[in-house]
């Protein structure tokens, strides 16, 4: 309009144009600058925040680092409340698992299946007793004894900004031999297959995009390229449908070792065809312990006995 007006030339606009860009410059600049710095300076709060938090073992504490342990876990007086709860998620006199045990941890909501995988995983510290790893306390054993010793699989598996082949091998160090055969057993091949990048196909921060199925298919191969002595799996197969499932029993059976200690807490019955050994949990406590033909033929656990106990009455 002011140059139509003749008050500026074609080249005065062009000069304004030049002139505006040099002094936006450096302020778009800033700008960016402080966006920068100020995710560089929430990242040192949670860095420092993590710092600060009170570690799971004593600073002059001499971790044992054994060369051998022998393929026990036991629970000796075991006992576990959340902080500021009077309520004993866990409440166990003694309990032992030995090599070649399959077990199925059967029971209601709440009854403390996954606090027990949690507080046999050394995740949990126990309020009271101990939690034996081949003979040792679980919280005397170096950290990277028990990673290696001890598999475990949550229900809500947490997936990484990568790719399908990084999630799968978390821990590094796996052939791609292995993890190929790994991806076959468990039917990852079939989600990688669905994808034009295949085993290097995206996953973002959460492992959004992926299904609940699949998210415990990757979880689970976490667990079977690890390779563990004592596999603690919390509802394996909740979120797969029954095909799916039938091929991850017979995934379990192939890739554990007989003196492997399976352990699996799941409310569907028709996993102890695994199992060797069924064990009923109710608020916390063992109240039935045996083979799956004696346990699953048992009548409901009754509850309205007024002592307070919960007893299996026989069919």
């Amino acid at each position: 309009m002011q140059i139509e007006a003749g008050n500026l030339t074609t080249g005065g606009l062009i000069a304004c144009t030049i002139l505006g860009g040099r002094v936006i410059g450096p302020v778009s600049q800033s700008v960016q600058t402080l966006v920068q710095w100020q995710f560089v300076r929430e990242s040192l709060t949670m860095v420092n925040r993590l710092l600060d938090l009170e570690t799971d073992r004593r600073d002059d504490q001499n971790l044992l680092i054994p060369d051998f342990l022998p393929d026990t876990l036991d629970f000796e007086a075991v006992r576990f409340a959340y902080p500021n709860s009077p309520i004993q998620r866990i409440d166990i006199k003694g309990l032992s698992f030995k090599a070649g045990d399959r077990v199925v941890l059967l029971g209601p909501n709440g009854c403390g299946k996954s606090t027990f995988l949690k507080v046999a995983a050394g995740l949990y510290k126990p309020s009271e007793g101990q939690v034996r790893l081949g003979g040792a306390d679980l919280w005397e054993l170096d950290p990277q004894v028990i990673n290696e010793r001890i598999g475990y699989l949550s229900q809500d598996v947490h997936l990484f900004k990568g790719t399908l082949r990084t999630n799968m091998a978390l821990g590094g160090g796996v052939s791609d031999s292995r993890l190929l055969e790994v991806a076959k057993l468990l039917g990852i091949d079939r989600v990688a297959a669905d994808n034009p990048r295949s085993m290097e196909m995206e996953i973002s921060e959460g492992g959004q995009g992926l299904s609940g199925g699949q998210r415990q298919l990757v979880g689970l191969a976490r667990v079977f390229l690890a390779g563990p002595r004592i596999w603690l799996l919390d509802e394996p197969s909740a979120s797969l449908d029954m095909e799916s499932e039938n091929n991850i029993l017979e995934a379990i059976n192939r890739w554990a070792r007989p003196t492997d200690i399976v352990i699996i807490a799941t409310h569907r019955p028709r996993l102890t065809t695994l199992a060797n050994r069924v064990i009923v949990m109710r608020r916390g406590q063992i109240v039935a312990d045996g083979k799956p033909e004696e346990i699953l033929q048992r009548r409901p656990v009754n509850q309205n006995r007024a002592d307070g106990k919960a007893v299996a009455v026989r069919s």
